[in-house]
């Protein structure tokens, strides 16, 4: 299989755990730090559910609307040019001493650090539908009851898709009788293997919600299928789900879980597999979207540390956010050998910047130029040669590469060797 991508950090899930990995894996804020190559795997919208209703982050003191948080976040993702798979990944499986993460439509990516951020279930474009197509149990049992009649009331009498897993059992009473006094049938959506007797039930999860009425178009999957069901709505379980997460994602049988079915992982989100690394919901409770946000930043420097060190045998500059061993801030890798520079964000207001306030070079045109060229990272022997014209030296040359790695603009890396992924062909582009 082919390797479509080569990462250093790959983060799988696009909600607030997983946009914060992504963001501080990218840009560590520190003297003599260096962004790493790190992108998102996430086939729904970004920002998770976080993005579907005003927030209370602390206390009634700091809320937020439902844009705020989640657009912060995008705006980082959008200035660092942090890439966005916008596939489902299907499995996460260890590949010599990297991982491999191969998303549903077959293509297989390498990372040397993976965090998993799926939170509880698998989201769609449900943001767009909520309160029409999709309601969510968001309160308490005290409210339950008044939440189902009314995801059957907005189903104007077709069928109420219900989206939970084994724990959903609980609510089987209710669910039958307002089904019969609303005149409204219900069929069940799981992926974990039970069947509630008397219901039809639909084996996968809600790949997408299509239509602006009843009846809405909801695409349902697994690995082997796709559906297009017709229903009214859905009412989406999150009691079953923060109970026992569903998680679509094929993991290492050895990875360690808890009892609830969450992924276990320590203090600093590290998982017991190294360079796996877990952060928000899918780690278990406490549920809270500012908790989410610390357990990204923490994997994300936790995934950094590990991708860093596993190229350069040294750890990464990571003060003030922790004090690594040996010199505070060490230089960057330049001189290694086989490494390769790689652009991180070639958009022309990053380039503006890299070059603003400073004199002109023409060594700083080619190395933009041979940049763009080759995407995939340029090994050092291949840029232009600092003697070849008056002005352009190796000191000049390395210092425009240090400049632009303190810019976040390009980082110096080491190809993932095929002994070591434990893969075959590679597609550079």
């Amino acid at each position: 299989m082919k390797i479509a991508g080569e990462w250093d950090v790959a983060v799988v899930g696009g909600g607030p755990a997983g946009l914060a990995a992504a963001v501080r894996a990218r840009w560590v804020k520190g003297h003599g730090a260096m962004g790493l190559k790190t992108c998102v795997f996430e086939p729904g919208e970004l920002g998770g559910i976080a993005g579907w209703k005003p927030m209370m982050l602390t206390g009634p003191s700091w809320r937020e609307k439902e844009d705020v948080v989640p657009g912060r976040l995008l705006k980082d993702m959008q200035v660092l040019d942090i890439p966005v798979i916008a596939e489902a990944a299907a499995e996460v499986a260890p590949a010599g001493n990297c991982w491999s993460v191969i998303t549903g439509g077959g293509a297989r990516h390498l990372a040397r650090s993976v965090v998993l951020a799926m939170g509880l279930r698998r989201l769609c474009n449900e943001r767009r539908h909520f309160g029409r197509a999709v309601t969510v149990f968001f309160k308490g049992a005290e409210h339950l009851e008044d939440l189902i009649r009314r995801a059957f009331v907005m189903c104007e009498g077709k069928d109420l898709l219900v989206a939970g897993a084994r724990e959903t059992a609980m609510f089987l009473p209710l669910l039958h009788r307002l089904s019969s006094e609303q005149d409204t049938p219900w069929r069940f959506v799981t992926l974990d293997g039970w069947r509630p007797g008397g219901v039809e039930t639909i084996p996968g999860v809600i790949e997408r919600i299509d239509g602006v009425h009843p009846p809405y178009r909801f695409v349902i999957g697994n690995e082997w299928e796709r559906r297009i069901i017709e229903a009214g709505g859905a009412l989406i379980d999150y009691f079953s789900f923060e109970r026992r997460p569903e998680i679509s994602v094929r993991l290492p049988d050895d990875l360690l879980r808890t009892d609830s079915g969450h992924v276990a992982a320590d203090r600093l989100n590290r998982c017991n597999l190294p360079g796996l690394f877990a952060a928000g919901d899918i780690t278990g409770p406490y549920y809270a979207v500012t908790r989410a946000f610390g357990d990204g930043v923490c994997a994300g420097l936790s995934a950094h540390a590990h991708a860093y060190e596993m190229q350069f045998g040294a750890p990464p500059p990571l003060f003030a956010y922790a004090v690594t061993k040996g010199d505070v801030s060490p230089a960057v890798p330049l001189n290694h050998p086989g490494v390769v520079i790689t652009p991180l964000n070639l958009k022309a207001e990053a380039w503006d910047e890299a070059q603003s306030g400073r004199r002109s070079r023409q060594w700083e045109g080619d190395l933009a130029n041979l940049l763009r060229a080759r995407p995939d990272g340029t090994p050092l022997a291949a840029l232009p040669n600092p003697s070849a014209n008056a002005g352009r030296n190796p000191d000049e040359l390395r210092e425009a590469l240090e400049r632009w790695i303190e810019l976040r603009l390009i980082c110096a890396r080491l190809p993932i060797p095929a002994e070591e992924s434990g893969a075959g062909e590679r597609n550079h582009g």
